[in-house]
């Protein structure tokens, strides 16, 4: 995201054209960083269905 900072400073016809990549850089990567902590392992764990063990489910090579 700091790496965006001095593209602000450019003058000019080059610094009018910049002008808006500083400034939505750094906020297109912290909603996708928010996304990437936030929603990504709920989606996840809503997606993947885990396997629930009960008490009576105990197959052992005795029960077999």
């Amino acid at each position: 995201m700091l790496t965006m900072i001095p593209m602000a400073f450019v003058g000019g016809m080059m610094g009018q054209f910049m002008k808006p990549i500083p400034l939505n850089v750094p906020v297109a990567l912290a909603v996708s960083l928010f996304v990437a902590y936030v929603f990504a392992p709920y989606l996840a764990r809503k997606f993947i269905k885990f396997k629930k063990h009960s008490e009576d489910d105990t197959t052992t090579e005795e029960n077999v």
